[in-house]
């Protein structure tokens, strides 16, 4: 097991769920009111904003019972990546080895912290990163062995999420898990493909996906490409700006947060709880956003965040 394993919970689900519910409901409430101007904004830094995030993730991790964390184990994994990868790149800035491997607040168990804490350099970081999660996570991700010092960050990077999605995400064992992680692949796709074209350059596609598309037709066609994008509902074609690319971004973003909501509105936990870490994603996301517009003096009411 990658994660920790806290006691169990003494409340029954249905408490959480409905917890869960109480909070969601009140930071929507209160991001409305900042944006309509009724409420000040929360000065909060971007590092802040992410310490609460994961903060939140753990405190829910530590409300589920084993079955759930065990369902759910992909999710909050997905969300430990990028601390790894930062890890990896402060490392390679020079950062000393020695101290706390990660910051307060992972879910990675005590185990995989002192793995980590035994690499001194960025190449052995990113050979003890490799080794952790083929030993127990999957064996395939023996792949990324050795790429670190041969191609860098970005190549490693790039690679260790391939292999994340079609390793532990579309393959998961939950279905709720499954369809969530095959929705992430269409929408990675999807960016990855109108990226291209807005750049001119390569991109890599994951296997994998709810859409299935010759993506290596459409990146060498836009005509191909921009029906791909006309099916998701998006009007505007290839993005022509980086405005436009960013707002296709949202534009999905905004389309897996009505599809995780509807799903969310039936019994399941599993469907409840990825719907709440979605929303708190989002939220954190929409933060930043208005952190951001806050320090350049920007009209926080014009600030078109995710919905």
């Amino acid at each position: 097991m990658l994660l920790c394993e806290p006691p169990q919970p003494e409340y029954p689900i249905e408490y959480l769920l409905s917890r869960l519910m109480g909070r969601k409901a009140a930071a929507s409430s209160e991001l409305a009111a900042c944006l309509a101007g009724s409420l000040p904004l929360p000065w909060a830094t971007a590092s802040e904003i992410g310490k609460n995030e994961q903060a939140e993730r753990l405190w829910l991790y530590r409300q589920l019972p084993a079955r759930l964390r065990r369902d759910l184990a992909p999710v909050f994994i997905f969300h430990e990546l990028p601390l790894l990868i930062n890890l990896l790149r402060m490392r390679r800035a020079g950062a000393s080895p020695f101290g706390p491997a990660l910051p307060p607040g992972s879910l990675l168990c005590p185990e995989a912290e002192k793995t980590l804490n035994q690499a001194e350099t960025a190449d052995e970081l990113a050979g003890k990163i490799t080794a952790l999660l083929a030993a127990r996570l999957a064996p395939g991700f023996g792949e990324l062995a050795g790429l670190y010092p041969a191609r860098g960050l970005a190549a490693f990077e790039q690679s260790l999420y391939r292999l994340f999605f079609t390793l532990a995400g579309v393959g998961a064992k939950n279905a709720a898990v499954r369809l969530f992680f095959r929705e992430l692949v269409d929408l990675r796709n999807l960016l990855a493909l109108a990226k291209a074209h807005y750049w001119r350059e390569e991109m890599a596609f994951i296997p994998g996906g709810l859409f299935a598309a010759n993506w290596e037709k459409a990146l060498a066609e836009p005509g191909r490409a921009e029906k791909i994008l006309a099916v998701f509902g998006w009007p505007d074609g290839l993005p022509k700006e980086i405005a436009t690319l960013s707002a296709l971004e949202d534009f999905l973003l905004r389309r897996i947060g009505r599809t995780l909501r509807r799903r969310a509105a039936g019994e399941a936990p599993a469907d409840r709880l990825i719907d709440y870490l979605w929303f708190k994603d989002i939220l954190a996301k929409n933060q930043g956003l208005l952190y951001y517009r806050r320090l350049t003096g920007d009209d926080i009411k014009l600030a078109k965040v995710i919905q």
